[in-house]
């Protein structure tokens, strides 16, 4: 399954992943406040010679209505590692559940574009695999759900917090 999300963020596209993406206070709201997350830390986080970060791997515990039947296969500790790189200019990722790895492959391919002079568009693009008999299109059903709900609540919250950055 495939399924892509945008939103407008009132942050020059040429300072997203630096001034916001990577910036670790902005992430810790993000996850635990924004969110709503059990817990969130960055794990590993590489940076090349001009401080730019290259790859980072994060380790986060999301809070989440499952239907009966993937919670069953994930249980209530659930916990999920996102290995990331920069690629140019997007951000690739691939989502590593703590439960099921070998069954359900989830990567996200992450763009910013500029739309004025303070403003971008963020396209996140998913791709979506699961291989479990019988429920894998209800997984992937709630899998694009939760993250449809995910990005809109990251885009109300990241709004409110560069505009709580800019205020004097």
């Amino acid at each position: 399954m495939r399924f892509t999300v945008q939103h407008t963020y009132p942050i020059a596209a040429d300072r997203f992943f630096t001034e916001m993406f990577f910036d670790p206070e902005y992430n810790r709201t993000l996850y635990l406040d924004g969110l709503g997350f059990g817990a969130f830390d960055v794990e590993r986080e590489d940076r090349d010679a001009s401080g730019q970060v290259e790859h980072r791997t994060v380790r986060v515990q999301p809070k989440l209505n499952m239907p009966k039947p993937v919670a069953k296969l994930l249980g209530s500790a659930f916990t999920y590692r996102e290995v990331g790189a920069m690629e140019g200019d997007a951000w690739e990722s691939q989502i590593i559940p703590s439960r099921l790895a070998d069954k359900v492959a989830l990567r996200t391919r992450m763009t910013v574009t500029p739309v004025g002079e303070d403003t971008c568009l963020r396209t996140a693009e998913f791709d979506i695999q699961v291989r479990i008999f019988g429920v894998g299109k209800v997984f992937e059903g709630f899998i694009e759900r939760t993250l449809r709900e995910s990005y809109h609540k990251a885009g109300v919250h990241s709004a409110r917090w560069l505009n709580a950055r800019s205020a004097p």
